[in-house]
């Protein structure tokens, strides 16, 4: 969509209109027609991640500086050293946008669990505030927390080693 103005206007009305449902009114639907085991958290999670994911991407690749492109074209690149160099000059500005769905997609998951699950944390949560075990919502509170906050730093501790000129 960034190389072509024919693919960004077809798909972009598209993508907004799709990024706009909200991923729980879906689970009705995403039940029906998968059931409430994996295929469904996974289906969910795609629909509540992919179409956010792909215009962020979009805009970290438009947002390549033009001195990058002035110095392509000097050095004449061809069209597959060009896109290959716009690529190196997003990846870093990707990986953040991934990180930052991972958060997203962690509530994603949560909330199918506590609709329709019959495991995960979500399930667990609902399960223990159905019979009043107070004490295991907070335990499935601090293992949501725990994994995330894991997840978060081994994404930022990972950035550090891959791109470290972005320091």
């Amino acid at each position: 969509m960034s190389e072509s103005n024919f693919w960004k206007k077809l798909f972009t009305p598209y993508l907004d209109f799709i990024r706009y449902i909200p991923v729980p009114v879906l689970i009705p639907l995403t039940i029906l027609f998968f059931g409430i085991g994996e295929e469904a958290k996974i289906v969910l999670l795609f629909i509540g991640t992919f179409f956010q994911i792909v215009l962020l991407f979009d805009t970290n690749l438009m947002s390549v500086p033009k001195d990058y492109f002035d110095l392509a074209y000097s050095l004449n690149f061809t069209t597959w050293q060009r896109l290959k160099m716009k690529l190196q000059a997003a990846i870093p500005e990707m990986y953040d946008n991934m990180r930052i769905s991972l958060g997203l997609s962690w509530s994603y998951v949560i909330i199918v669990e506590l609709v329709a699950a019959q495991t995960g944390i979500g399930h667990m949560i609902k399960e223990a505030q159905r019979f009043s075990l107070t004490s295991n919502v907070y335990v499935g509170i601090l293992l949501m927390g725990l994994i995330g906050f894991l997840s978060d730093y081994l994404f930022r501790k990972s950035y550090i080693r891959l791109f470290p000129y972005k320091k």
